[in-house]
């Protein structure tokens, strides 16, 4: 019998690229074994940033009002079980493998990837379990991704920016395409930004979906420690600001309103959930043996959002930023954003497939004027010097610029308990 890393491996090698968008190969599986429909209500949410921040606050919220919630995440962190979450705890990893022989039995010779093989075990535990409610991540874009064999009650585009071009097109409007492809026709379909391409706007307009748009159809307004929320129906005074972007949260509002008939949630659940909404690798606060913040941004949009926290907490002592990106990224827009912010800079390389050369990222913080940089060919190098700058109990380590940089964080932190 295989290990959970056995699997993993195995479904790796099975498919030549990592990446392959199209829905022909999993669609005609998901339907043979009816994985498309579920009887419970699907939230499905795509976006270029805050997938992770919806979904996780729609996870929280539900839970507080009692309801028996799966969720489905990309990517990981440190293990593939953070990916599928029942009641807010990651499913084990027994549950994998018995999905995982499952996938394998059923799809007999058909080519998958890895995306599509592990997407299908999630879709696997979920219809196994008497939920009151799906929640799925959209892996990348959402026309095209293997999220979208399944037909969502409410569909979610968080964001549109640049990023993943190689694959979703290089203009926000044949990004915006992509990604209002989760949207279905009279059902409703929510964009929570701000100024969403016209792509998005017609493709909702053409398949007659019920849009709510932020800021036109629902709408927030931030206090000092407050929030206040207003949507079509309902509106909720004074909420606790969230961990999480209030963007995101606001959006995730919007999703509550479509589905309050069939899950009815009141205000003191929505307090509950929001206080309890966080998510790793978002702002993440750590204490020993520095103190320091994790933050998965890596493209300018995230990259403002972790600039605007960092401004709003004004941090008295130093901060000493360990950054790795990788090479698809924009990388002297990102960087931008946190330049008046970080004191010291230490440039990881990293360990991963498309990772940036950090002599890149070194001459682009040299020619914007910083004097304070340094090179490092692995992050817990550039961690090690990093912690050793902070001599001021109140100086932080700001950790930012992959999922790769924060992971390979966590994972000397942890070495440190």
């Amino acid at each position: 019998m295989k290990t959970l890393q056995q699997w993993l491996e195995y479904i790796y090698s099975l498919h030549t690229s990592r990446i392959d968008l199209g829905l022909q190969r999993i669609e005609s599986i998901a339907e043979e074994q009816g994985l498309r429909h579920f009887p419970c209500p699907v939230v499905t949410v795509a976006g270029t940033n805050g997938k992770g921040s919806c979904i996780r606050t729609l996870e929280s919220i539900y839970r507080a009002a009692g309801y028996r919630v799966g969720a489905y995440y990309s990517p990981h962190l440190l293990r593939f079980n953070e990916r599928i979450r029942i009641q807010e705890k990651e499913v084990s990893d027994d549950l994998l493998i018995t999905a995982f022989e499952k996938v394998e039995a059923f799809r007999k010779d058909r080519s998958l990837s890895f995306f599509e093989f592990t997407t299908l075990a999630a879709l696997v535990i979920f219809r196994s379990l008497e939920l009151d409610v799906v929640l799925l991540e959209v892996g990348l874009g959402g026309r095209l991704d293997a999220v979208n064999v399944v037909e969502p009650d409410v569909s979610v585009v968080t964001s549109i920016a640049l990023d993943h071009q190689d694959w979703l097109g290089d203009t926000r409007e044949k990004i915006a395409f992509e990604k209002a492809g989760i949207y279905r026709a009279d059902k409703p379909a929510i964009c929570g930004d701000w100024d969403p391409p016209t792509s998005l706007l017609t493709h909702a307009e053409n398949i007659n979906a019920d849009f709510f748009r932020i800021n036109k159809d629902f709408s927030y307004e931030v206090a000092e420690d407050y929030w206040n929320w207003s949507g079509i129906k309902k509106s909720y005074q004074r909420l606790p600001i969230p961990a999480l972007k209030c963007q995101n949260a606001a959006t995730s509002l919007m999703a509550i309103e479509c589905l309050q008939r069939r899950l009815p949630v009141n205000a003191e659940h929505i307090i509950t959930g929001l206080k309890s909404a966080k998510l790793s690798g978002r702002f993440e606060v750590f204490s020993r043996p520095v103190k320091g913040i994790l933050d998965v941004a890596h493209n300018p949009d995230s990259a403002r959002w972790l600039a605007d926290q960092l401004e709003r907490h004004q941090f008295p002592a130093k901060k000493v930023a360990v950054v790795g990106m990788l090479g698809d990224k924009d990388i002297p827009r990102t960087l931008d954003y946190l330049l008046p912010h970080i004191d010291v800079w230490f440039v990881a390389g990293l360990d991963a497939e498309r990772a940036a050369d950090p002599q890149e990222i070194m001459m682009h913080l040299k020619t914007s004027g910083v004097e304070n940089c340094y090179n490092f060919c692995t992050v817990p190098e550039a961690l090690k010097q990093a912690m050793q700058a902070c001599t001021d109990p109140d100086d932080r380590v700001i950790v930012f610029g992959s999922f790769h940089t924060v992971a390979e964080v966590q994972k000397e932190l942890n070495k440190e308990v």
